[in-house]
């Protein structure tokens, strides 16, 4: 096998990587991520490549976001089951995202012409540049960017400056 480090820039923010892709002779290769750093969140865990795609369970912790990344090939495309919870997590983007408490669960599916996502949003204590709202639950059935978006929203009420944290008191 070989061991690997990774550096580069996602959506999240800048990410680096170490682990080691595996290659037993006779079997599914193997690609074991010691640590996955995104804005604060670390994801640990093991793939196996199988035909049709990845199987395997990305634990994250830290940063605000804990939970889990389950893949999973289902026929010849990737399925991603994504189970998280949020408490004072911050990705610094672009463009950059504060949420005090949350949760999101859902699931991806990348086939060879289409991606199909479906899943629920639960936050609170919203923040992103000039946006800020206490409350946001949201529900989503897209396919290839196109579908259903479902949100609805309240903003914070308050009568001073965010906290030293930068969330809006009194939420």
């Amino acid at each position: 096998g070989y061991s690997y480090q990774a550096s580069g820039q996602s959506r999240a923010g800048p990410f680096t990587s170490t682990g080691a892709i595996l290659l037993p002779h006779g079997a599914a290769t193997v690609i074991d991520i010691a640590a996955l750093n995104v804005a604060g969140t670390v994801a640990k865990g093991r793939l196996t490549s199988l035909p049709g795609g990845l199987q395997g369970t990305l634990a994250l912790a830290g940063g605000g976001i804990d939970g889990t990344l389950g893949l999973s090939p289902v026929g010849d495309d990737q399925q991603v089951d994504v189970h998280l919870a949020l408490a004072d997590a911050s990705l610094p983007g672009p463009p950059a995202i504060r949420i005090r408490a949350g949760k999101v669960d859902g699931r991806v599916l990348v086939a060879d012409n289409s991606t199909n996502v479906t899943g629920t949003l639960i936050a609170r204590g919203v923040q992103s540049g000039s946006i800020s709202l206490a409350r946001l639950t949201a529900s989503a059935q897209l396919v290839n960017g196109k579908g259903q978006v479902r949100a609805a929203s309240s903003r914070p009420t308050w009568s001073s400056a965010p906290s030293s944290a930068g969330y809006w008191t009194g939420l």
